[in-house]
Order: C-alpha cells, then sequence, then structure tokens
C-alpha cells in the first residue's frame, strides 16, 4: 500500500494524537521521531537489505546485460564466420564510442558539478544572471515588486520551457528521431544527441528550480503573522521540500542516468548501446512498486512547500502550472512513448491503486462492525 509502511504510515497515530489535543509540542515530538525514524530507514536498514539481497538492475544495466548475452551467443556458434566477424567489430565499436557518461559521470542537477567543465560552467553563469544578480538588485534597492514581476515572468518560460518545448522535441524524437538524425546528419552519431540533450534538460531542471527560489524570496512575507503559523507553514513547507527530495532520489536510484534523461527516445541509435526496442523489459521497482508516474504525481512537492513558506499565491500558480504542464507532458509525450516501446508491459494502474481497489472489493458484503 505504502513504502515501508512502518515508517511512513506508521506514525499516523502520533500525529492524530497532536490534533486532538491540539498541541505544537506533540506534534514537533512526532514529528522528530518519526524523521529519527528516517533516519534509521536510509543508514541502517535499507544498506543491509542491499547488502543481503540482490539489488533490481538499472535500466541501463538491463540494456547491457542483454547486449552482452546476444554477443556471447554470436561469438559461441564458430560455423557463422562473416557473425563472428561482425559482432568482433561491433565490439570494437562499442569501444570506441563508449558513452562518455562512463568517463565523465553526467551533471545531475547539481551532483558530479566539474569546475573545468564547459556546460557545468555555463549552468552557473546562467543560474548567477537569471537568480543572483536581480536577487542582489532586489536587496540593494529595495525594489521588490519589480523583481517579483521579472521572477515570475521568468519562472513562467522556465516552466514552459521544461514540458512543451522539451516535450515538443521527445515527442519528434519519438516520431521520426529528429535530434538524433540531425546529430548524425551533421557527422555525429546518437551518443552526441544524447550527451546534448542530457546538457540541456538538466540545465532547464536546474533554471527552473532556481526561478522558482527567486519567486519564493521576492514574494516572502509575513507581517505580523501569528508565530505559531508562522513556524508551522514553515515545517510543513520543509517537509514538502524534503518529500520532494526524497522522491526524486528515489526515481534517479531506480531508474539511473539513462531513464532520468527519457534515455528510452534514444535507444534506437547503434550507438546507444545497440539494443532493440524489443529486448527492453519494463521493471517497477523501487518507487514505482507503488506509483506508475512519481513525477506527475509528487513531483512538485518542493514547489508548494515553497508556497507555504513564502505565504504567496503567486508561487503556488506556478507550482499548479507546472504539475498541469507535467500531465500533458507525460499524456502527450512519455506515455505515448512508453506504450509504444514496451506495449503490454506498462500497467494501467499503479500499485496503491491496485491494492486499495482489492481492499475495497473483499470488503463489499462485509460486516462493518462484529
Amino acid at each position: 500500500m505504502a513504502p515501508h509502511p512502518m515508517y511512513s504510515i506508521g506514525y499516523a497515530g502520533y500525529y492524530g494524537g497532536s490534533l486532538i489535543t491540539g498541541s505544537y509540542t506533540i506534534f514537533y515530538a512526532s514529528l522528530a521521531a518519526h524523521m529519527l525514524q528516517f533516519l534509521f530507514l536510509s543508514f541502517v536498514e535499507n544498506p543491509h537489505i542491499e547488502k543481503t539481497y540482490e539489488r533490481p538492475p538499472l535500466a541501463v544495466q538491463v540494456i547491457k546485460r542483454s547486449r552482452n548475452r546476444r554477443l556471447s551467443s554470436a561469438l559461441s556458434d564458430p560455423s557463422d564466420a562473416v557473425a563472428d566477424e561482425a559482432v568482433t567489430s561491433g565490439i570494437a565499436s562499442s569501444i570506441r564510442e563508449r558513452p562518455t557518461s562512463l568517463w565523465h559521470p553526467d551533471l545531475i542537477i547539481f551532483k558530479n558539478f566539474d569546475l573545468f567543465r564547459a556546460s557545468d560552467i555555463l549552468i552557473m553563469l546562467l543560474l548567477g544572471y537569471s537568480v543572483g544578480i536581480p536577487l542582489g538588485f532586489m536587496w540593494a534597492t529595495g525594489h521588490v515588486r519589480l523583481v517579483l514581476v521579472y521572477s515570475i515572468c521568468q519562472c513562467v518560460g522556465w516552466i514552459l520551457f521544461r514540458t512543451l518545448a522539451l516535450g515538443f522535441l521527445l515527442k519528434r524524437q519519438s516520431t521520426s528521431q529528429l535530434i538524433t538524425r540531425w546529430y548524425i546528419k551533421h557527422g555525429g552519431n546518437g551518443e552526441e544527441a544524447f550527451s546534448s540533450w542530457r546538457a540541456v534538460c538538466n540545465t532547464a531542471t536546474v533554471m527552473t528550480y532556481g526561478s522558482f527560489g527567486l519567486v519564493a524570496l521576492a514574494a516572502y512575507h509575513w507581517g505580523d503573522a501569528d508565530f505559531g503559523n508562522l513556524i508551522l507553514f514553515h515545517t510543513l513547507g520543509l517537509l514538502l521540500i524534503a518529500f520532494h527530495v526524497w522522491s526524486s532520489r528515489s526515481v534517479y536510484e531506480t531508474l539511473g542516468d539513462f531513464g532520468w534523461f527519457y534515455g528510452d527516445f534514444f535507444a534506437r541509435d547503434s550507438s546507444m548501446l545497440s539494443l532493440a526496442p524489443a529486448d527492453i523489459k519494463l521493471y517497477y521497482t523501487g518507487i514505482y512498486r507503488y506509483l506508475n508516474n512519481p513525477e506527475k504525481v509528487i513531483g512538485q512537492a518542493a514547489f508548494y512547500g515553497l508556497a507555504l513558506i513564502s505565504r504567496s499565491w503567486a508561487v503556488f500558480a506556478l507550482a499548479l502550472l507546472l504539475q498541469i504542464c507535467y500531465f500533458l507532458f507525460s499524456a502527450y509525450v512519455e506515455t505515448p512513448h512508453m506504450e509504444k516501446i514496451y506495449g503490454a508491459q506498462v500497467r494501467r494502474e499503479s500499485g496503491i491503486v491496485r491494492t486499495v481497489k482489492k481492499a475495497v472489493s473483499l470488503g463489499i458484503g462485509q460486516p462493518l462492525f462484529v
């Protein structure tokens, strides 16, 4: 029903007690106990489980294993000299065209940041010009409303670019391999196309986060608000931000770099691990055991948290706009491509929905009280 039920919904009674008594003291004590339990889960239980039981493979690992099995089976057939020569040349080509991410890890938000990599430096400069300078201007001159209008317009632009503009490119990549064909036409290959896409996708994500942060700082106001409400709203906002970080990490740990950057859209090219779509299997592991698309459902929690902390309807409206745009992206770009690649492997209902339906169906006709 829920990931780690003892650590998640198992603490509902604590929060129920704080609601019944109306006590902030009990609420924050429950929250502290809950956080300590999650620390135990993260640093003690989960590492032990991963060491004891085999961890589910990442998407890119599944692709590599399938490719290696095909190469091994071809090499083991001595009667086909032509196939043997082709496979040998394929292995050499694979070594020459080995993905650069294996030698130099990609930038994931700010993870793997390299001070001497041009794309990483450009992201920091862009973030400084778009967020740092307006923030300094606001604090130095006091023109809060001007910076707020600018930050809202900038945030809307990055939201539309990240979801609709990149969604359009992915749609064309799915139907006609637009990005890959463009690079091949100009002397490149599929890996170069995917590498460029990863840089653009990560830049859009970082700038979306940065522009939201700028709007929240420019709109932040509490005035003479009640101190209890001030602490409560900040606590709830920080919890939503922490929940967002946890869900994003869970998604990344399940998908890896390949899935995080929509590698399924680029998997047709021979330089992209030489695998046909029919050989790719769809696994529902990690957070995907419970939600079919966590990013669509809970992927914007941090932005709603910023709306609570800043007490700003503008931030809330922008978070809602991002979620609506992502719903459109999922419905018209991501889901159709997944169905085209994986077919019947794509499940219609999430694990939570199936559990609830099963519980309801078993409960129908049963007495409510015994």
